[in-house]
This record gives structure tokens, sequence and C-alpha cells, in this order.
């Protein structure tokens, strides 16, 4: 008898180490230890084991690789083709359309009614997880000191990666060399914590020691405290908007509904970049010398557009899920966005906070979710219960 595909490996786990700077998300999860997280496990095997077998091979092969919007990709099919069976629907896998040999992630029905769904990561721009200053950041929480964190600022790059010995000891010997009381009392009266600079290979890093609290102290865990902030350059709304205009463009003129389901990864890609993505950029219009003649209107280049040459008609809605991990699953639903404008509008829609606009342009909350994620899954609220 054959055994069932898994997508972890089935092995006695000992590392209960919080994430590398250079693991991906996958490969931290196969590995770490701790309870919390190996009921993420068990719940995302589960799930797994009730995806159809004739497409389980595929999708596990995603979950493997360790190029970013592959794992999250494949975690976020898992999820949405879970949420929709959660709620009452019959999922299909690579549903046939009419008209192209293209296929969609799903197509869902409930009560006669059905759409289609296709799935689709939008990744955040930037950030820590990627190139030489991950391996900068994987050293500095290598070192080890029982009393203090440190904040990290990486003010020149270096085009050679040092060896993890040239940022582990010098730390650790400048930390052993600082009082955590005296350094809390110092920052209690307003003094600026002590910092080392540290310049190897090209590179020049700057740490700010900071005391942990008494009764924290020896515990042990990442080192670093703060990373750099990442800034984007303020073109999420673009990325969103050209994301879902491709992916609805696929499918030509689909015979049912089409949702395209973008989890979002990005922590600066909020509310209004969406609203801006799909119904266009606000602006103001005034008449020159007429100061009552200032009003805020919304410009013509969203996706979704009203005629007389209406846009993004082939797609129904938007769910936009605001990073929703498997570990993040009972904080919130999904939110969904209605295109008033569709050739096959969405019908049936799911207990979710979902929003759409006036003929004007004028985004608003049509519903508030009508029923909490840990109710809709059958967890507890406070699931996985993380170490505390």
């Amino acid at each position: 008898m054959t055994e069932p595909l898994r997508i972890f490996d089935d092995v006695e786990r000992t590392d209960s180490a919080p994430a590398y700077d250079t693991e991906d998300s996958f490969t931290f999860l196969n590995r770490v230890a701790r309870p919390s997280w190996a009921r993420v496990r068990e719940l995302t095997e589960r799930w797994f084991a009730d995806y159809p077998a004739s497409d389980q091979s595929d999708l596990r092969s995603r979950f493997w690789k360790p190029d970013a919007a592959q794992h999250y990709g494949a975690g976020w099919e898992l999820y949405v083709y879970t949420l929709y069976r959660s709620l009452g629907y019959e999922v299909t896998v690579h549903p046939t359309l009419p008209d192209t040999k293209r296929k969609p992630d799903f197509l869902v029905t409930r009560d006669g009614i059905s759409s289609y769904v296709e799935c689709v990561v939008f990744l955040a721009a930037g950030g820590s997880g990627s190139g030489q200053r991950s391996w900068i950041f994987e050293c500095t929480n290598k070192a080890r000191d029982p009393n203090f964190v440190v904040n990290i600022e990486v003010r020149r790059d270096g085009s050679e990666r040092p060896k993890a010995a040239e940022i582990i000891r010098p730390l650790e010997k400048w930390l052993s060399s600082l009082d955590p009381d005296e350094l809390q009392r110092r920052i209690d009266t307003g003094q600026a914590p002590p910092y080392l600079k540290l310049d190897v290979r090209g590179w020049s890093i700057e740490y700010d020691a900071w005391p942990v609290r008494p009764e924290c102290r020896g515990a042990g865990g990442r080192l670093i405290g703060a990373y750099p902030m990442v800034l984007g350059v303020g073109d999420d709304e673009v990325r969103l908007r050209e994301i879902v205009k491709y992916k609805g463009a696929r499918y030509g003129s689909p015979d049912k509904p089409l949702v395209i389901a973008v989890l979002n990864t990005s922590g600066f890609t909020d509310e209004r970049d969406m609203t801006e993505a799909l119904f266009g950029t606000e602006a103001v219009e005034y008449i020159p010398g007429q100061r009552d003649s200032i009003r805020t209107v919304r410009q013509r280049d969203g996706y979704w557009r009203q005629g007389p040459n209406n846009r993004g008609t082939r797609v129904a809605a938007v769910l936009l899920g605001q990073n929703i991990s498997p570990w993040h699953i009972t904080h919130a639903l999904p939110e969904l966005w209605l295109n008033p404008w569709a050739d096959r509008p969405l019908i049936d829609t799911p207990p979710f906070a979902t929003r759409t606009a006036h003929d004007t342009g004028q985004v608003y909350l049509l519903r508030e979710a009508t029923a909490p994620p840990s109710a809709v899954f059958g967890l507890d609220p406070e699931w996985p219960h993380f170490d505390r």
C-alpha cells in the first residue's frame, strides 16, 4: 500500500532556534521543534490530506521550492481551497474553461452558483530576507549575550562576504564589556545607548546595545532587536494593478465570475493602495478662481473603470489576504473587493468584509465580516498558542 504524501519531513525535531535570516519560511517550519509550530505543521498536513490526491504532488513540490513566490503560493492555494470548503463550497481544482486551454486554480460552487478563483502572491519589495545582508543579519544573530539585544544599521554594503567570526567575536567582546543595569539607568535619563561601528571587508555596520529586562536575561534567542527599516518607493498600487490585470487577462472572457485571490506579503501595502489599484488614484479638481469649486475626485487610472469604455470587466472581484500565513489563519479572514461594473458579477459572496464603489468611484464598505476566522476553520481563537 502506497504511503500518503506528506508536506513536511516525518522526523524527530530538536532544533527550536528562531528562524535564520537566510532561511525561507518553509525550511524554518519544516525544521523548528517547538510545540506551537508542530501544531501548525499538523493542521497543514490535515488540510493537505483533504486536497485532491491527483494534484497533491505538484502542490507539495512547490512548497519545497526555495523561491518565495513558489512556497508562499502553494500555501496560499491550500488556504484558499480549504477556506472555500470550510464555507460550504464544492471546490474543483484546475477546472476546464470552454474557450481556452488555460485552467484557473479553482471552480467553487455553492447552492448551484459557481465562480472561478485564481490565486496569486504579491511579494514585498526589498526587505531583509535576501542577498548578502541576510548573511550579516544571520551572523549577528549567532552572537550570544544574556543581557542585551542590538539594533543594526548597515551604513555601507561591501562586495565580499565576511567570515562569521569577523562579526561574532568583536560583537560578543563589546557586549560583554557593558553593564546592563548601568546602561538601563543611562537610557532612563535620556542618554543615547552605546554603539559599536564595525568595519569588515568593505562593510560598515553599526550596532546599538539595549539591555534586556532583568527577568528575561539569560533566555537567549535572536540578538537583533530591530532590523533596518526598508521603505518602498510608493508604487505598490501600480504593482497590484498590474498583477490583477495580468491574471484577469489569462482566461479570455470566462463563462462564470472570475475572482483573483491576492496574498499580500507587504507590510507597507494598505487599503488605500488597493483602492487606488482597483478604482483609481485620488486627485483634487477645481476651477481657477472659484474657491468653492475644490473637490476630491477619483481618476480613471484604476484597473476597474466605468464606461463609456469599461475596463477590467472580466474580473468580478479581488479577494485580498493581508499577510495570511499558515500560523496566522485565526487572525483575520481575507477581504472581498467587488467590481460593480463586471460583465459577470459575483452573486454569491462569502461572509468576508466586502468593499465596492459607487458609479462616482467612491469606495465604501458594503458589509462587515459576519464570521471570525476561528469559527470558519473550527479553531480556538488563540491557535496555535505560541509559547510566551
